[in-house]
């Protein structure tokens, strides 16, 4: 990667987490990165240039500290060259909201000044949150990137104690605990997803519980996946997962949106709920995955899916693909379970309510750009498969 590449990664992440990304080539930059935050400012029993000092003399390429500052506050630093000292240092982050009582706590622990309290108060609400398990995961595939091969890559977590007493260690030895429990967590991870995309419901469930146990042990993630946030991002890999098996989106689809529609209302986000939606997904493949249809068949989904957008009719994929029309009605029966210009019309709509979702293209436009030129007609589609008019869903998703 070049140095372009780093800078618009740091960029884009920066952006989407909402925190600060730096590139630094010493350890005097380092040292101006926690200078300049404010928080440390407050702060003199830390020695930054200590600290920076420690880190150069003993960082590791490919290695990543989670440095644990007071107040549930976190810094990354990453080492990308360790002879050219080139690397990413992030934050200031937290990864929960702390309560002002909770504040008031740490800071008479730590024999703060009364008068410090509420600049200390000030800044702490300014700090963005960010999961945990989201960085890392972010972190894994640029180093995975950056370094031309495959993870996980080792975390190493400086404990808050570590800073306030000074006796921080960079220098930890790589083959404790810590290479191992993420090589674990990513293989647990890897398990689960493997198992749902087979369709697998029981080994899923498993590999989940299993997982979770993992992320709670090792990412102090109480909750891990029982929350919004976990929510959507378990709807994601679930769908990821389930794609890699071959079902269509035209399924796949269906079952995504209507997650996202019951997480983002915020009821019954539980172990119940999650064990449900492995189930649906798990039901997809076993139902649907094209991986286990006839060859010819899945060539004519390719060719449905490249030209929906076109004039497309029963007699048309027939010759093209040179067998009769009442052979292509008995495949789709067969296989899919509907007609061909039933698996049209639903691929149609699907990509129309896509649109609908993600641009602010008007509803005539997207007919067209679907295939289907006659509104009226399009709207009734829409209501058969969506359950409401076009104009309603457009409306829902505030586009």
């Amino acid at each position: 990667m070049t140095d372009n590449d780093i800078s618009f990664w740091a960029q884009s992440v920066s952006i989407s987490l909402g925190t600060s990304i730096y590139i630094t080539s010493s350890e005097e930059e380092i040292v101006e990165v926690l200078k300049n935050n404010p928080f440390f400012k407050l702060i003199s029993k830390i020695d930054l240039a200590e600290l920076a000092n420690k880190y150069t003399n003993v960082c590791v390429n490919k290695v990543s500290y989670f440095v644990e500052g007071p107040f549930s506050t976190y810094f990354i630093i990453i080492c990308l060259n360790e002879n050219f000292n080139k690397n990413l240092v992030i934050g200031p982050f937290i990864n929960k909201i702390l309560s002002k009582d909770e504040i008031l706590e740490v800071t008479s622990l730590l024999d703060f000044d009364s008068y410090l309290i509420e600049d200390i108060n000030k800044y702490y609400n300014t700090i963005p949150i960010v999961e945990n398990l989201k960085l890392i995961s972010l972190i894994n595939l640029f180093l995975e990137k950056y370094f031309n091969t495959n993870g996980p890559f080792p975390f190493i977590l400086i404990q808050k104690n570590d800073l306030s007493e000074n006796t921080f260690d960079f220098n930890i030895n790589l083959d404790n605990g810590s290479f191992n429990s993420i090589e674990n967590q990513y293989k647990i991870e890897n398990e689960f997803l493997n198992y749902v995309s087979e369709g697998n419901f029981s080994s899923a469930c498993i590999a989940f519980k299993n997982l979770i146990l993992d992320a709670e042990a090792n990412y102090k993630l109480d909750s891990y996946f029982y929350n919004s946030s976990g929510f959507f991002m378990l709807n994601a890999m679930l769908k990821k997962s389930v794609e890699s098996s071959g079902v269509h989106p035209i399924y796949l689809d269906s079952v995504f949106r209507r997650y996202n529609l019951i997480i983002s209302s915020n009821k019954n986000l539980n172990k119940n709920m999650a064990l449900k939606m492995i189930k649906d997904y798990c039901n997809l493949v076993t139902k649907y995955s094209s991986n286990y249809i006839n060859p010819l068949l899945r060539k004519i989904i390719a060719y449905i899916n490249y030209n929906y957008s076109n004039e497309l009719t029963v007699s048309g994929i027939s010759d093209h693909f040179g067998i009769t029309s009442n052979y292509l009605y008995c495949l789709f029966k067969k296989e899919m379970g509907v007609s061909a210009i039933e698996f049209i019309n639903k691929t149609r709509i699907n990509e129309a309510s896509k649109l609908m979702r993600e641009t602010d293209m008007q509803i005539q436009s997207i007919a067209e750009n679907v295939g289907l030129n006659d509104t009226s007609y399009f709207a009734r589609l829409f209501k058969r498969y969506m359950g409401i008019t076009p104009s309603r869903y457009k409306k829902n998703f505030n586009i």
